[in-house]
């Protein structure tokens, strides 16, 4: 990443307003040894060279990554986004370090929801692959792991991150539902047997945004259910029409 020497401003703790380059920012910020590991050495997001370990080392540097991008100093965050999103996404394995901090307990719930929004973000960019954009890759191995528990998790976690995973989840089964996802109607059934009203109701919504594309696709024919379940091409008729006489002519 080329950084200017163009100055930004950071607000220390007695209220004094000094100035860093973004190159000491980025410097400061992947100091610690598993950025050092992952990402000093990235150049570009098409070099992926290690796979992201969710160890206790490399969530820390998220989150600590994750804080900057919530600073009020717009030259911090900005220069967190985009570092996240060049150096730090690229890596395999950083989606699912993304879910596994969710599950954890000591992080920020403004941290987590941050976390949540960029996991949705990252697949809306990235699951669907397009000839000729500019995206990260998303390996098989990713991809089925990432399946393999986001049902669960978002079931289980604070209703804001929730609706952020719920939203992730739409936009992957929109691809792989049911082709490459037929897991995934089973495991959110077997969800109603449990008494927990919260994750029910999250099941219903999730199954509501999975199944919205079909009924767009296929609308409701009113015929169907006024001519004994089978579809037509002409609107009901009433009674007084079928026979030929109002029902008021009847013979008393």
């Amino acid at each position: 990443m080329e950084a200017s020497e163009e100055n930004i401003r950071v607000q220390n703790r007695e209220g004094l307003v000094g100035f860093t380059s973004f190159t000491l920012f980025c410097k400061r910020l992947i100091s610690s040894p598993p950025f050092v590991t992952h990402f000093a050495n990235t150049k570009t997001p098409k070099q992926q060279q290690h796979t992201m370990e969710a160890s206790e080392e490399n969530i820390k540097a998220v989150v600590q990554i994750l804080t900057q991008t919530l600073s009020p100093d717009l030259g911090v965050r900005r220069g967190a986004e985009e570092y996240l999103l060049t150096k730090a996404q690229p890596q395999p394995g950083f989606s699912l370090l993304i879910l596994k901090m969710l599950t954890l307990s000591g992080i920020e719930p403004t941290i987590k929801v941050a976390a949540a929004i960029l996991f949705k973000n990252f697949v809306k960019r990235n699951w669907v692959v397009v000839e000729g954009k500019d995206q990260v890759v998303v390996s098989d191995s990713d991809r089925q792991q990432i399946k393999g528990v986001l049902v669960e998790l978002m079931l289980n976690v604070e209703p804001a991150i929730m609706k952020q995973l719920s939203e992730a989840l739409a936009l992957i089964s929109a691809s792989d539902f049911p082709a490459k996802w037929n897991t995934l109607l089973p495991s959110l059934v077997t969800k109603f047997s449990t008494p927990d009203f919260r994750v029910i109701n999250g099941v219903l919504e999730t199954v509501n945004t999975i199944f919205r594309k079909y009924r767009h696709s296929h609308p409701p024919n009113l015929s169907i259910s006024l001519s004994g379940g089978r579809e037509t091409n002409r609107d009901s008729l009433s009674s007084g029409e079928r026979t030929g006489r109002s029902p008021s002519s009847k013979s008393r």
